[in-house]
Parts: C-alpha cells; sequence; structure tokens
C-alpha cells in the first residue's frame, strides 16, 4: 500500500494545534509489499517521508507541540517504538535536516529485503543499532561539526548532549572534555573518532 498525500500546498503551510486532528486522520500507516521489485519499496518509503514531513516542518516552526508530532509519527510508523519518539526530541537540537534523516532512516529500516537475510540482519540490528554504543557514535557523526566548536569553546549544548548521553558526572565533566578532545585531535576521520568516544566511555 503506498501512502497517498492528500494535503494541498495551502494545507502543508498552515498545519497548526487547531486544524492538526483533521490533517492527522488523513495518514495512513506505513505498508509494504514484499512481491515487485525494490524499486516498489523504496517507492513505499519516499511516499511515507513525504506524508510525515509537514508535520515535522509544523513542528520545527512551533506550529504543532512534540506531542502532537509524536501523535502523526505513530500514524504513520505504528512498529517504530520508542527509538523515534527519543529521535524527534533531538530534533529540538539539530533541527530539520536531522528530521528528515530520522525519518529516512526509519522508513528504510522498515522496509523488508526480497530476501533470505531479513531475519539475520533484524537480529543484527537488534544487537548493535539499538546499543548505548550505537546511539552516542549516530549522535556524534550527526553533530560533528557543532561538536568541535563546543570542544574548543569547552562548553556547549551539543557537548553537555554527548556527555549526558556518555553517563559523564559533573565532577568528571572537565576531564572528560579534555579526552574528547584530544580524541578529536588524534581521529580526523568522523565516524573512527566517534568510535574511540564511545568505546571509551561505554562498556558493551
Amino acid at each position: 500500500m503506498v501512502i497517498a498525500s492528500d494535503f494541498s500546498h495551502r494545507e502543508i503551510q498552515e498545519i497548526t494545534e487547531s486544524n492538526f486532528e483533521e490533517l492527522v486522520n488523513n495518514l495512513s500507516p506505513y505498508s509494504f509489499k514484499l512481491s515487485g521489485p525494490t524499486a516498489v519499496t523504496a517507492g513505499v518509503s519516499v511516499a511515507a517521508i513525504v506524508a510525515i514531513w509537514p508535520f515535522i516542518a509544523a513542528y520545527i516552526r512551533n506550529n504543532i507541540s512534540k506531542e502532537k508530532l509524536i501523535q502523526a509519527l505513530q500514524k504513520v510508523f505504528p512498529k517504530a517504538g520508542k527509538e523515534l519518539i527519543l529521535r524527534v526530541s533531538l530534533m529540538v537540537v539539530f533541527g530539520a535536516i536531522y528530521g528528515w534523516y530520522v525519518i529516512a532512516k526509519t522508513a528504510m529500516k522498515l522496509t523488508p529485503e526480497p530476501d533470505d537475510t531479513i531475519q539475520s540482519k533484524r537480529l543484527i540490528y537488534k544487537k548493535s543499532f539499538g546499543s548505548e554504543k550505537a546511539k552516542v557514535k549516530e549522535f556524534i557523526v550527526v553533530s560533528y561539526s557543532s561538536l568541535k566548536v563546543d570542544l574548543s569553546r569547552g562548553k556547549g549544548d551539543h557537548l553537555d548532549s554527548l556527555l549526558s548521553m556518555l553517563g559523564v558526572k559533573d565532577s568528571n565533566k572537565s576531564d572528560s572534555i579534555k579526552k574528547i578532545k584530544s580524541l578529536s585531535e588524534i581521529y580526523n576521520v568522523i565516524p573512527e573518532f566517534a568510535e574511540q568516544v564511545a568505546n571509551l566511555f561505554l562498556k558493551e
């Protein structure tokens, strides 16, 4: 089932708390079929992203609350769960680009592959992507530029968020910032830097 968006351009620009219920009722749950080429399932993913994006844009513009956005997301992605909701919260920090990334990744993850490796890949995802290390590494990769600025200043919202995710206590903040800054100077490849930070502070 391909999701069709019935929103006009005017409606997309004017999603608010007052007309939210009417518009969210037009959304359909994300679905797919394994029959047919991979391009079809990819197309469904794009349709899901297009359908939900006006609500993300309205949230970023402060036209609707986070609770309303979560309601819309759960309507389109009922199987996405708490992880999607957690990442929606990060959009307050990262803005529209991160919002697009989150929804795109969610849609593609929920689209199964037309082969016999589906179950094994789901197990791999459950063990690795859902781990604290994986979340920290993703956070670092997505917010790398802002983190570098914060590290140079020794403070900042992105750095505070990272320290919180790493479980760093206030008494250890200064020392931890020095360690992270040193790693950023040694490892200038972003994914490698993210890996090193996660390995230093988090255990499996």
